[in-house]
């Protein structure tokens, strides 16, 4: 963590930096805050330690030039995390990468010259979740779009995962994740994953769901969970492969739901045997 009294504290944040700090617009950016803002981005970009100081320096050359601290803080953020990561910071928001539907029309549109205002116009705005910043102009949405990896001009407030879903530290490619601690049917816990907003967990292959198994073998060696997967089938019309199984499994009879196993790999159990399980959104 980097911090300068007087300046609010700067942090790294999902490879973004964030300013926690009230925030308000300036209307008389002078051109010295702009060209010492400038400057002092590039040098963060470059990585150098060495030129820390020198970032502040250029940071307080500019509020000598009588420009408002907020604004300087946020010219300095904002432009550093979209340059380095499509995160945006703006008036103590952080705007995330999205993609908006071209069939889907802007409550409000507004010309701007730069993201940055953008960002700020859209965050004053209690009803704008969503922007979108292209040839100077500012285009707000009031839908609740999530973020998601894209390059796309458009940014979000909304959360990556809806609740109670979250990402999972190194399974992130798995998609959004939500574990149902209660045991229920396999059937039953279905439901409970889909009235949540997916379905019960398909790995994109045994690669993938290796890694899952290792992920929750930390979490609860001899846990087992019902994952989504019937009669050898994935319900993304995927056939089980032998990979993902225990030797001799699936051996079929009543035994028609898969179940993953954290000391093992998967085995095939009645359906109405009571186990926690692993919801997923797929991304």
């Amino acid at each position: 963590m980097v911090s300068s009294r007087g300046m609010g504290r700067i942090f790294s944040y999902s490879g973004s930096l964030v300013v926690t700090a009230t925030l308000s617009l300036c209307r008389d950016c002078q051109l010295c805050c702009k060209q010492s803002c400038q400057l002092a981005i590039r040098e963060y970009q470059n990585k150098s330690k060495k030129k820390l100081l020198s970032i502040f320096a250029r940071m307080h050359k500019a509020l000598m030039c009588g420009v408002d601290l907020s604004l300087v803080l946020t010219l300095f953020a904002s432009s550093a995390a979209s340059a380095g990561s499509g995160d945006v910071t703006g008036a103590g928001t952080m705007w995330q990468a999205t993609t908006v539907p071209a069939t889907l029309t802007p409550t409000e549109t507004i010309s701007l010259g730069s993201e940055l205002f953008c960002a700020y116009q859209a965050s004053q705005r209690a009803w704008c979740s969503v922007y979108c910043f292209s040839d100077g102009v500012c285009s707000m949405y009031g839908e609740d779009i999530p973020a998601g990896k894209t390059t796309s001009s458009c940014k979000t407030t909304s959360s990556v995962c809806p609740a109670p879903f979250s990402l999972f530290p190194g399974l992130e490619d798995v998609g959004c994740m939500y574990e149902v601690l209660s045991g229920n049917s396999w059937h039953v816990t279905r439901d409970i994953c889909q009235k949540a907003g997916g379905d019960l967990i398909v790995p994109s292959g045994p690669e993938q769901y290796a890694r899952i198994i290792g992920y929750f073998k930390e979490y609860l060696p001899g846990g087992a969970w019902w994952v989504g997967i019937y009669d050898n089938v994935w319900l993304t019309g995927r056939a089980g492969v032998t990979a993902e199984w225990n030797a001799g499994q699936p051996d079929g009879g009543e035994e028609h739901c898969g179940s993953m196993l954290s000391d093992s790999t998967m085995g095939d159990y009645p359906c109405s045997t009571p186990l926690r399980a692993i919801c997923q959104i797929r991304r």
